[in-house]
């Protein structure tokens, strides 16, 4: 199975508790801030017609405040380390990167790997921690049950049209679409829907097709969580694009920190 569901965390334990209080008492209020955000954009925070804060927070555990080292201690806590190595192997796992979520962020259909990638690629693990339960009125995270070997047989013709050396970010997002139309007109197969607990992981390949579940209130009921990235701590971070396609993104120039 490409995809692992555990309870890691108890629903009291005090850091989620402080990023609670941390999001209802300063974030949801902070109007004029600016963060890096999803998509290597840099903005204010964007409310819907709830109050929730619509767009994430991308790598929020590098905040050196009490709710940045709560997200880090969380992310890298040895629990993760046991999982990742439980079910994907590698004695030793670093965190590369973070999206942290108010609102449901609706992404689309994507795997991670023409995003973000280990080098040698296929070994990144995604994995969603939530900080409150999750419902149909929040919504959650759908996985489509691909092999590796289908999906890069679906986007083989498209890894060889790469070019050698990108020349703008714009022609990445380009590439990108193209992965992400073969992979629409691809995925046939009924998803396998998931609503997580508080505290509740799950963890995924970055080749497994996913997207976020849709909720029937989620511009007004928190989906509070985070999708947090991982490699084998003697991998280095990327994507699968090629070997410049990590220069036009900030998230790709973070500090790693070593989990457990």
């Amino acid at each position: 199975m490409n995809w692992h569901r555990e309870k890691l965390f108890n629903k009291d334990d005090q850091r989620i508790n402080l990023l609670l209080l941390n999001l209802a008492q300063y974030l949801r209020k902070d109007l004029n801030k600016i963060y890096l955000r999803q998509g290597d954009k840099y903005e204010k925070n964007i409310l819907t017609e709830g109050e929730l804060i619509e767009n994430g927070f991308m790598s929020y555990h590098l905040n050196n405040n009490d709710a940045g080292h709560a997200l880090r201690s969380i992310c890298t806590d040895i629990k993760i380390g046991q999982h990742l190595t439980k079910y994907y192997g590698f004695n030793k796992w670093k965190l590369v990167q973070s999206m942290m979520f108010d609102s449901n962020p609706s992404t689309s259909l994507h795997t991670d790997n023409i995003f973000l990638d280990s080098n040698p690629s296929g070994n990144l693990i995604g994995l969603l921690i939530s900080f409150n339960d999750m419902s149909i009125n929040t919504g959650g995270i759908c996985f489509y049950d691909y092999t590796r070997e289908e999906i890069e047989e679906l986007y083989s013709s498209i890894y060889k049209e790469l070019p050698e050396k990108f020349q703008s970010p714009e022609e990445i997002y380009s590439i990108r679409g193209k992965f992400l139309e073969a992979l629409e007109k691809f995925c046939k197969k009924k998803s396998i829907d998931l609503l997580l607990e508080k505290g509740e992981i799950v963890s995924w390949s970055s080749f497994l097709p996913h997207k976020s579940l849709k909720g029937k209130n989620e511009r007004y009921d928190t989906r509070f969580s985070v999708a947090a990235h991982y490699i084998p701590s003697e991998m280095s971070f990327g994507t699968s694009l090629g070997k410049n396609s990590a220069n036009y993104a900030d998230r790709f120039q973070s500090n790693h920190f070593i989990v457990g």
